[in-house]
């Protein structure tokens, strides 16, 4: 029979020495991956510092940014991430209504194709969205930069990590119903049709 998971005790605070060797532990990892990567780590770990100094002193409103509509673009930071999951500032998709007082957003990432590329070069798993000439003139990509909604990677984020639109001159931009309609149609192909058959095993 398996044990149950203890769960820790967090009733006190912690030491400058565990702060310390918590520290040190950092400082090995980073140094031991690629230079490129230690300064993304840093760069996340100054913002996630930052996100939390925000939180704790109730310094992020949600209703400061506005409310949110499926198919809004945004332009989000996925932070510094394990393994494949999605990392970085990327653009995203919102596929859910979020109003204004609502601290989640739920989004699809977006990826972008050069010119060159076509359809076929995307997963079938994934939804090609072609040319997004709203998001290539905010972002100054080249003409003919083609995206496509990475569906493996859809989320809820914090509106924390929202970069834009956050203010009255940040331009707000959407996709069209009939491209939301197939990020909603790959979606519901890739996580609604697996496992709804299992059954729980007969008891002894």
């Amino acid at each position: 029979m398996a044990k149950p998971i203890r769960k820790k005790k967090y009733s006190r605070p912690i030491t400058n020495n565990r702060l310390s060797r918590l520290q040190l532990k950092l400082a090995i990892a980073i140094k031991g991956i690629k230079k490129k990567n230690q300064h993304l780590v840093e760069e996340w770990l100054r913002k996630f510092a930052d996100y939390i100094h925000a939180e704790d002193n109730k310094g992020f409103k949600s209703e400061n940014l506005g409310a949110f509509k499926a198919g809004d673009i945004i332009y989000a930071e996925f932070g510094y991430n394990v393994g494949s999951e999605y990392g970085g500032r990327h653009y995203a998709v919102v596929i859910e209504n979020s109003p204004l007082k609502a601290n989640m957003i739920m989004v699809v990432p977006l990826s972008s194709l050069d010119a060159s590329k076509t359809k076929s070069d995307v997963h079938p798993n994934d939804a090609y969205l072609g040319e997004l000439p709203q998001i290539n003139a905010i972002s100054n990509m080249p003409k003919g930069t083609k995206s496509f909604a990475v569906i493996n990677q859809t989320r809820a984020l914090a509106k924390q990590r929202i970069i834009a639109p956050t203010n009255p001159y940040h331009e707000r931009i959407y996709i069209n119903g009939g491209l939301l309609s197939l990020i909603y149609k790959k979606i519901q192909g890739r996580y609604t049709k697996y496992g709804i058959n299992r059954k729980d095993k007969e008891s002894n």
